[in-house]
């Protein structure tokens, strides 16, 4: 049976996905402000992502599904 990848692994990089999204509305609607603000909250999204889910000791993401290879950073 294929490995899945969790729920938090998904739910965390889509919220990556989610405020990284916001960030370029803004930007183009010109609130540069949010903006600023939806980076920012994406870039420590993805930074905790890094420091949640990657081992250093393997260099691998969560359980090594193709998914969390391709979530954040």
């Amino acid at each position: 049976m294929p490995q899945r990848t969790g729920q938090r692994v998904v739910k965390t990089g889509f919220a990556h996905l989610d405020t990284t999204l916001l960030a370029k509305m803004a930007a183009v609607t010109g609130k540069t402000a949010d903006a600023t603000k939806y980076a920012d909250l994406a870039s420590r999204i993805a930074a905790g992502f890094t420091k949640r889910y990657f081992a250093v000791d393997t260099g691998v993401y969560a359980n090594r599904t193709q998914l969390a290879y391709a979530l954040p950073p």
